[in-house]
């Protein structure tokens, strides 16, 4: 099952030159959560994490209005040298 989602912008993209990598997870997911995560999944042991929660945006169609799910961003703070796959600029 899959916790994390690498979250990949410009401002991310920038973050990643100095080691802090985005994620976003269901609201329920916690930070032990996505440590044991990218360490099984990618066997690099996280350094800190920090999270921050995305509130739903409000969105129409039609005459009805719906508001999108709320998730959770992750900073994953990763030792020197060390990065995700996906994050690079080609």
């Amino acid at each position: 099952m899959t916790i994390a989602i690498p979250y990949v912008t410009e401002k991310t993209l920038s973050l990643s030159e100095k080691g802090w990598f985005a994620m976003t997870a269901p609201k329920t997911a916690s930070k032990v959560d996505v440590k044991n995560y990218v360490k099984a999944q990618y066997g690099i042991t996280a350094e800190s994490i920090r999270s921050s929660v995305r509130k739903g945006e409000v969105r129409r169609k039609g005459k009805h209005t719906f508001t999108t799910g709320i998730t959770k961003l992750f900073y994953v703070k990763l030792p020197e040298g060390k990065k995700l796959p996906g994050f690079e600029i080609k």
